[in-house]
């Protein structure tokens, strides 16, 4: 669920798209092209909606719908999705890789080739900074530039409790807290110094949604 700049809360739903509570918003069908699986929910600019779904990315704005796929140049499979402050979209694919659809409609592209860690993107989280957190599923969580350059890569040899990076969480502090497969880590000033897991008291170590 997203609460947009108008007050209107936005829920996703696992089989039938997205549905606001507010009266006065954007209208989508039942039956309209937003009916896939949603994933993945941000705002950008001008209170528009950025929807992650399993038959691709949907830019909402004002009542349209607009498809981003493989027509479009963008894996269908969009798993997470984060806003970027300069009005462009950062998009994780289940599968292949991570992309970015900027405010002029340029698509970019980074896999395992521009030095992120996996090709499956499940977690997405810009910083204060305006650099870029991304975990992956199987190979960690990398740090990027604000241009995309990867900075750094932490996984279970940096002190990760699992190379499957489920979600990301940035405090008021600038300290990330990673939740993944096998607990919960803190990373402070490019280290990991913290790690929480069921023998510290969590009921599982799988950590989906860190919030705060």
């Amino acid at each position: 669920a997203v609460r947009d700049e108008s007050g209107n809360l936005w829920l996703a739903l696992n089989a039938g798209g997205v549905r606001t509570l507010a009266a006065e918003s954007y209208e989508l069908a039942v039956n309209s092209a937003l009916s896939a699986t949603v994933l993945s929910m941000v705002l950008g600019g001008q209170d528009d909606l950025w929807i992650g779904t399993d038959e691709g990315l949907r830019h909402v704005r004002r009542g349209s719908a607009l498809p981003y796929g493989e027509p479009e140049g963008i894996s269908n499979g969009t798993f997470v999705v984060a806003a970027g402050d300069d009005n462009s979209v950062w998009i994780g694919a289940e599968s292949d890789g991570l992309f970015r659809v900027a405010s002029d409609g340029e698509i970019d592209r980074w896999t395992t080739d521009e030095g992120l860690p996996a090709s499956s993107v499940s977690a997405l989280r810009h910083a204060a900074d305006g650099t870029l957190w991304v975990g992956t599923f199987g190979g960690g969580l990398a740090h990027l530039s604000q241009t995309g350059d990867v900075l750094d890569v932490f996984d279970t040899e940096s002190g990760l409790g699992s190379n499957q990076v489920i979600s990301l969480y940035e405090s008021d502090a600038g300290e990330l807290w990673v939740g993944t497969a096998g607990g919960v880590n803190r990373i402070v000033d490019g280290r990991v110094i913290q790690s929480v897991t069921s023998d510290d008291g969590l009921p599982v170590n799988v950590v989906r949604h860190i919030h705060a």
